[in-house]
């Protein structure tokens, strides 16, 4: 984002389920956000979120929408494999990132991810979007407020359906996932 441009420009690399469900959607309605670029190897996710977000460019190759497009702030949403070489181009290009977790695929991957970001000048955020939910924050409160005293021991537990694991097959193959 330069001084002249108030808006933050961000493109979206992988536009599978979680971007489709949750990263786009709400991008799309932040004010000072203009989502520019989406990237993806099926030409069909980006055409459709294209088209329903308004995005004007799409891409299937991050080098080439990073050669037509002034991108201040990439999402990466894609396999877990995927995130080291997604931020090393990024961060090359001078971009900010925020990086779907988990950052890499293991220990490794994540202090190079690091030490490119330092190298680079570049904020790098990881998704850990559990801390922003309300039911942590009001934990969090508790504890900080010693609301309910000293706190030894937290053990919580929420539904969630293991069949949407299913539809993204990459989370069970260790080379992608981690």
């Amino acid at each position: 984002m330069t001084e002249t441009n108030t808006l933050l420009r961000v493109g979206v690399v992988g536009c599978g389920g979680i971007s489709q469900i949750i990263h786009i959607p709400i991008l799309a309605k932040i004010p000072g956000v203009q989502l520019v670029a989406l990237c993806d190897i099926d030409d069909r996710k980006t055409a459709f979120l294209s088209k329903r977000f308004d995005v004007p460019h799409t891409f299937r190759d991050i080098e080439e929408m990073f050669r037509k497009v002034e991108i201040d702030l990439l999402f990466i949403l894609t396999p877990t494999n995927m995130h080291l070489p997604m931020a090393y181009i990024a961060l090359r290009n001078g971009v900010h990132l925020f990086i779907e977790r988990p950052a890499a695929r293991n220990a490794k991957e994540t202090q190079k991810i690091y030490d490119a970001s330092q190298k680079a000048d570049r904020h790098v955020m990881i998704g850990m979007q559990s801390r922003f939910r309300n039911d942590f924050r009001t934990i969090k409160g508790f504890m900080e407020n010693k609301t309910l005293g000293d706190i030894l021991h937290i053990r919580a537990e929420w539904l969630q359906s293991s069949l949407e694991s299913i539809k993204q097959p990459w989370i069970f193959n260790k080379n992608m996932s981690g």
